[in-house]
């Protein structure tokens, strides 16, 4: 009796002792495959995280890059539109008078007709005119020249606008066509009296000026 208690106390501690060791071994493939699997899922993260930071990497630079450009158009554009409304205003303006030629002595008078933004005949025309017509010759010659000069930036400006226009943020860009057409008006409505030769009525010219 005591053999076979004996022996059946000696099976049931080895088979507890199976039943240990194959936990342990179920327990440490478990572990193996978690920690395997975890460190794949690890790599896909990491895989997915530099894909991440190489496609922002790439969005900031197109955004700097697009940053850049619109700064630099709406730079330049500000620069055309001062300089076109500048000539347009100092030009065109009811201020404007004519040199008083009257007042010069010669030598003074033919120095300043010299540097006039006239082409040659005009300012022969004007060498050559009595003193007392030459404030006259002088505003028919400014007008159109006045008007030729500020049409020229006005169109630089809008060329500028036109083949620029992707690069400006919609808000600057209907800004800059306000006052571009709000030019463009001043400058038709000059256009009409300057080729007929007329005087602008003076309701318009306050609208002008």
């Amino acid at each position: 009796m005591t053999d076979f208690v004996s022996s059946f106390l000696g099976a049931l501690g080895g088979a507890a002792l199976g039943a240990v060791l194959l936990r342990y071994l179920v327990s440490t493939l478990i572990e193996h495959r978690l920690a395997k699997a975890l460190e794949g899922h690890k790599h896909s993260l990491e895989l997915q995280l530099a894909t991440l930071q190489a496609d922002l990497a790439r969005l900031n630079d197109v955004i700097s890059r697009r940053n850049e450009r619109e700064f630099a158009v709406t730079a330049e554009a500000w620069e055309l539109i001062n300089r076109a409304a500048g000539i347009a205003q100092t030009r065109l303006a009811s201020g404007r008078r004519a040199p008083g030629f009257i007042t010069l002595d010669e030598s003074a008078a033919l120095r300043l007709i010299d540097q006039l933004p006239f082409n040659d005949e005009q300012k022969r025309s004007l060498r050559d005119a009595p003193v007392s017509q030459r404030d006259d010759l002088y505003a028919r010659y400014d007008r159109p020249d006045a008007l030729r000069r500020s049409l020229e930036a006005f169109y630089e400006f809008k060329n500028h606008l036109t083949t620029r226009q992707i690069f400006f943020s919609s808000a600057i860009y209907k800004m800059l066509l306000e006052i571009r057409d709000e030019l463009q008006g001043v400058l038709l409505d000059i256009e009409g009296y300057v080729e007929d030769e007329e005087r602008m009525p003076r309701d318009e010219r306050r609208k002008v000026d």
